[in-house]
């Protein structure tokens, strides 16, 4: 239901370039990173708040963070992740597109998106390629094994869908 509603946020969806990431795909992100207001440790073993801030080295953050403290940081740190895909896209891009772009480089790091075949299918304008792109980024190294995540299946799941919208 709730992806729902962030769909229905893109109903309006011209090209851009660059691309700001808009408020369904702040959404996206906050629904797939989730919230904690103290500090745990993600999966990959880094310690993160928020919507998954990262915590850098001599970074402190007052326990319990609000949400609304939560959402401003995760908007500072969705614009660097936003700077580095607008570099990298050479090509204008629907909003939608634009957002499941940013959800993926968010999620992953813009340094996946810039090697990937995903970005090659973009800027070559084979958009629609694209979508199953973001379905083969599904799985995490654990005890250095490559393991399929749901969770990850569920957003690039999402991503998918956001980048087909019209």
């Amino acid at each position: 239901m709730i992806l729902a509603s962030l769909l229905l946020m893109l109903a309006d969806n011209p090209t851009c370039r660059p691309c700001k990431v808009s408020p369904a795909g702040i959404g996206l992100i906050q629904h797939f990173e989730g919230y904690s207001p103290f500090v745990y440790e993600d999966v990959a073993g880094k310690k993160t708040i928020g919507f998954g801030h990262l915590i850098l080295p001599g970074e402190r953050f007052r326990e319990p963070m609000l949400p609304d403290e939560a959402t401003k940081l995760l908007e500072k740190d969705a614009a660097r992740t936003v700077s580095g895909v607008n570099r990298m896209v050479r090509v204008p891009l629907r909003q939608g597109q634009a957002d499941s772009l940013h959800s993926f480089a968010f999620n992953l790091g813009t340094g996946a998106l810039q090697s990937s075949t995903l970005l090659k299918r973009v800027n070559s304008g084979r958009h629609a390629d694209v979508p199953g792109e973001f379905l083969l980024w599904n799985k995490a190294r654990v005890g250095g094994v490559l393991r399929v995540f749901p969770g990850l299946t569920r957003r690039r799941e999402a991503e998918s869908e956001f980048y087909q919208l019209d």
